[in-house]
């Protein structure tokens, strides 16, 4: 869904249709998924969960940014379910455990909450966190780090 949004905003493709329908019908299942793993303290699986709510964070916000809006008061909705559950994992101790150790998680995270903010309306300071140096990744695990610091400088400048 999201490179159809993607391609979307650079007229290259529509958005609607079974795929499209079927991507919003099905993810409160997905969501369900999730809160049985938070409810049965699955948290050696938290890691997975918090990358595929995070990933649909940023799906649904990039929708909402779009200018198609079919399925707009879906994809809110969805948006503020999904946000609600990364906070109840997000203040587990495994979660925090999880996003301490994970530094580009951290940021994609922070990242995806001021565009989750935005998308929603909601006015809400987010401090952006200092980082002294960037840990011995993978170089592609540093660029993702490096693409959240900049957007969150970006977006504290404005």
């Amino acid at each position: 869904m999201l490179s159809t949004i993607l391609g979307f905003n650079k007229h290259l493709c529509g958005i609607g249709g079974s795929t499209d329908d079927y991507f919003v019908e099905r993810m409160p299942r997905v969501l369900w998924s999730i809160q049985y793993i938070y409810k049965n303290n699955l948290s050696e699986i938290y890691l997975p969960a918090l990358y595929v709510l995070i990933n649909l964070e940023q799906v649904l916000t990039e929708y909402i940014f779009c200018t198609d809006q079919q399925y707009n008061d879906g994809a809110k909705e969805l948006l503020i379910e999904t946000q609600a559950l990364i906070v109840r994992i997000e203040e587990t101790d495994e979660g925090k455990k999880i996003l301490e150790a994970n530094m580009q998680l951290f940021l994609f995270l922070n990242t995806q909450r001021i565009r989750t903010n935005k998308a929603l309306g909601v006015d809400e300071k987010t401090e952006i966190p200092t980082i002294s140096e960037i840990p011995n990744l993978k170089t592609e695990h540093k660029l993702r780090i490096l693409t959240s610091l900049f957007y969150l400088n970006k977006e504290h400048i404005h």
